[in-house]
């Protein structure tokens, strides 16, 4: 009977954990939000902000592209100089 509660202590305590994690991911996010819509809110276009809150959250991702490839990706798709 002991290492019955026991177990079951150790399981309340790691719901616990697990709860308060998901509470400071919450957080983060909407604080994420809230400064993307404050700052850019009268500015850009639904889509666009709603980009932008989606690379926001997703920084760890964002971090690890390579910014040079995507840029040189992005200008072989479509030829955008203007003949003057």
């Amino acid at each position: 009977m002991g290492e019955e509660r026991l177990t079951g202590l150790a399981l309340l305590n790691t719901h616990r954990d697990i709860s308060i994690d998901v509470e400071k991911i919450i957080d983060r996010l909407a604080a994420a939000i809230r400064l993307i819509k404050n700052n850019l809110r009268s500015s850009i276009a639904d889509d666009r902000l709603d980009s932008l809150m989606i690379l926001s959250v997703e920084k760890d991702v964002v971090d690890q592209l390579d910014m040079n490839k995507i840029a040189t990706l992005w200008a072989t798709l479509k030829n955008r100089r203007i003949n003057i």
